[in-house]
């Protein structure tokens, strides 16, 4: 990742929630460089995030982010968007890496939705997602082609059954622009 742009929404998320939406301010999004390149993306309207929700549909968990632009209009770059989503079992207690049981540690997942330009040099065109568990460093959902996103807006189903069907959970939002596949 050669870029984060950071416009990152912080919510606490429950399935008992009715309101799980957090907006933010239109045209705070700050590039912080990750790698020293030649090559600086331009900030683009797709890459600032005005709302960000996770609502359950029926057996779907639903996961939006209101864009300030068009997503399907991103150029040259993989443009990817990700939720960090994580739940603490036992709040009174830090993440436990020794115990003996993987219910003893804290769940940790990230959903991620990268757009790789038509006219990048990425192998991949089009719309991804994934599903990284971040607890046991595995894929519940290895990268899969999807189709285009609703104008100014990327929007996901997923079953919860990927996200180990967890009840409640905080996440964190954000955008993250690869200028070139050499960087990972």
């Amino acid at each position: 990742i050669n870029s984060l742009f950071s416009s990152p929404l912080l919510l606490s998320n429950s399935a008992n929630s009715s309101n799980n939406d957090i907006k933010d301010p239109k045209g705070d999004v700050k590039p912080i460089q990750i790698y020293t390149t030649n090559i600086i993306p331009l900030n683009k309207d797709y890459y600032d995030i005005l709302l960000s929700s996770i609502k359950k549909v029926h057996d779907k968990l639903v996961f939006s982010m209101d864009l300030a632009g068009d997503p399907n209009k991103n150029e040259k770059y993989e443009t990817t968007y990700i939720w960090l989503l994580y739940h603490i079992n036992n709040p009174k207690d830090n993440i436990n890496l020794k115990g003996d049981s993987k219910s003893d540690i804290d769940q940790i997942y990230t959903l991620i939705i990268p757009n790789f330009a038509e006219d990048s040099n990425f192998k991949q065109k089009g719309w991804y997602m994934a599903v990284f568990n971040n607890t046991d460093n595995s894929y519940s959902l290895p990268l899969v082609k999807i189709t285009n996103m609703p104008k100014n807006k990327v929007q996901v189903f997923i079953d919860p059954l990927l996200i180990a069907n967890l009840s409640s959970f905080n996440y964190l939002t954000s955008v993250m622009v690869r200028v070139n596949s050499t960087f990972l």
